[in-house]
């Protein structure tokens, strides 16, 4: 489902490249494109701290800090989502209000960090080897992140 919409997406901003579709088609199907890839590196991303791995003898703290972990990955993934649907909804005229948009957005960004800022403190105190791997590397990916958070912040004007 997701890449048939991903899909259609595309098809309209390409025809409304050669000028098929009104320029305000074309846009909103940008917009939508966007927010849609910035939920899917969540997600993708979110899913790579969901391991299936059974531990060695885990003790009861362990046990309390990936239960932590794995609740705020799904707390994560279902509030992004939700949040990215009004989004939709709002680059599509359907919620009238203007700022929606950009709340959606700086709220996507506000539960991403808050909820890497829980998963790395579980994995910390779980003494993964997923942390304990990362934890030594410097990312690219991690500072395009942070990168892209703080350009939303400062369009939906946080700072100001």
């Amino acid at each position: 489902m997701f890449i048939a919409c991903l899909v259609v997406l595309t098809i309209i901003a390409v025809l409304g490249v050669w000028s098929i579709f009104q320029h305000d088609v074309i846009m909103k199907s940008f917009q939508t494109l966007g927010i849609v890839a910035l939920v899917a590196v969540v997600i993708i991303v979110a899913g790579r701290f969901m391991d299936a791995s059974p531990m060695a003898a885990p003790s009861s703290s362990t046990q309390m800090f990936k239960a932590i972990r794995y609740l705020t990955l799904t707390t994560l993934i279902a509030s992004v989502s939700l949040l990215a649907l009004i989004g939709v909804l709002a680059i599509w005229d359907v919620i009238t209000d203007a700022d929606v948009i950009h709340k959606s957005l700086s709220s996507i960004a506000i539960i991403a960090f808050s909820s890497y800022i829980a998963v790395a403190v579980c994995l910390e105190r779980e003494n993964h080897p997923l942390w304990q791997k990362r934890s030594s590397e410097f990312s690219v990916g991690g500072l395009v992140a942070i990168g892209i958070l703080f350009w939303i912040a400062v369009i939906t004007g946080i700072f100001s």
